[in-house]
Parts: C-alpha cells; sequence; structure tokens
C-alpha cells in the first residue's frame, strides 16, 4: 500500500468513496472541489493506493484562527467499506500528522459525527482525546 497526493486520475474513485461516507456527488462536482482546494497550500489531500485503486482518502487544512494557535484539522477521512480495520485509516491519518508537523502545526484536531460510533473507538486508539461536544449549525444563503 502507498500513501501519495491525491491526483485528478483518483477523482473517479474518490467520488466512490465520498458516497459510502453520505456524501454523494457526481465526479464532476469532486474534480471542481479538488481542484480549487488543490490550489491552496494549506489544504493537503491524501489517497491510499493498494493494487492500483484507491482505499482510501483524507484531507488535513492549516487552520490559523484568532482565537487560538495555528493547527490542523481533518477535514474528512474515508476508507473503502472492504479495506477497513486493516490499517489503512491509520496510515492515512499518520500521513496526515506528518504533514502537519512538517508544515508547522503541532496540533491536529478532527470532528466525528455522532452517527459514527465506530471513529469514536478509531481516534483514541491514536492518542486523540475527545475534548468537547458540540452542536453543528448550518444556514443556507442561496440554492444552487
Amino acid at each position: 500500500m502507498e500513501i501519495r497526493k491525491m491526483e485528478s486520475q483518483d477523482i473517479g474513485q474518490v467520488t466512490l468513496l465520498c458516497e459510502q461516507f453520505g456524501y454523494p456527488a457526481r465526479p464532476e462536482e469532486v474534480g471542481e472541489r479538488f481542484q480549487c482546494l488543490n490550489r491552496f497550500p494549506e489544504h493537503q489531500l491524501f489517497v491510499a493506493i493498494g493494487t492500483s485503486a484507491v482505499m482510501g482518502w483524507i484531507h488535513v487544512q492549516g487552520i490559523h484562527s484568532l482565537s487560538s494557535p495555528p493547527y490542523a484539522e481533518i477535514r474528512g477521512i474515508v476508507v473503502d467499506h472492504q479495506h477497513r480495520q486493516h490499517g489503512v485509516g491509520r496510515l492515512l491519518m499518520l500521513k496526515a500528522e506528518q504533514w502537519s508537523l512538517e508544515n508547522g502545526y503541532r496540533v491536529v484536531r478532527l470532528r466525528s459525527g455522532s452517527e459514527r460510533p465506530e471513529s469514536h473507538h478509531f481516534y483514541p486508539k491514536l492518542g486523540y482525546e475527545r475534548t468537547k461536544t458540540q452542536y453543528h449549525y448550518q444556514k443556507v444563503l442561496a440554492e444552487l
């Protein structure tokens, strides 16, 4: 298995993983998002490749805020359901942590939805501790 930066050739398989994660989208949409994020150095996207197929992906972002020191945040991680419990997620997290340290971020944060109980066991095994519980609000300002 290899962990490398995501490339545009990965979009089709990454789109299928987004759907597994509960965020269906068309490949064109994921491709546009990838191209946009790829322009910003504070965003990094990695994929886990095994036998020429994408087995998972991770998105890490460097965050700068007035209220706290800089930190990196895992914006999304998905491992194909056929490859879970085989170390893919752990390797993706390690790569994101490595990128974070190399870019000056000493803390990594992430959010995990209450509807994903399996992840609430995964992250503590990697040394992450739950620091708070919060609500998530959204307001749609314009329809597409």
